[in-house]
């Protein structure tokens, strides 16, 4: 069963907090998301990128499509929902702590 609402009273309150912060303009932040092409945009990433899921998230249906279209992104999945930062620091720390220090992370100046 995925993870609608935080379970945690912490994440609850920080979501309760964040549409509070946007509840006047909800329309124009919704417009936005909608009508932006975040394929095109995704397209035009270079940079390194790391894409983290849970398999129980909503947004888990779209994952394949996403690193289709993702220039060779590193992808790692979890068991649990939409709040595995969270949830999981323990085992998706280490995974952001190799990202971050791999060779093709580190910025070159010239």
């Amino acid at each position: 069963q995925p993870v609608v609402f935080p379970p945690q009273t912490e994440l609850r309150h920080r979501e309760a907090v964040d549409q509070l912060l946007a509840a006047p303009r909800w329309p124009e932040a919704y417009q936005a998301v909608f009508s932006f092409d975040f394929e095109a945009a995704l397209r035009q990433v270079v940079c390194p990128q790391l894409l983290l899921c849970g398999d129980e998230d909503i947004l888990f249906p779209y994952l394949e499509a996403t690193v289709n279209l993702m220039r060779n992104p590193r992808v790692h999945t979890f068991s649990g929902g939409a709040y595995i930062l969270e949830q999981q620091t323990l085992e998706v720390a280490p995974i952001v702590i190799d990202f971050l220090s791999s060779d093709s992370t580190q910025l070159t100046l010239t």
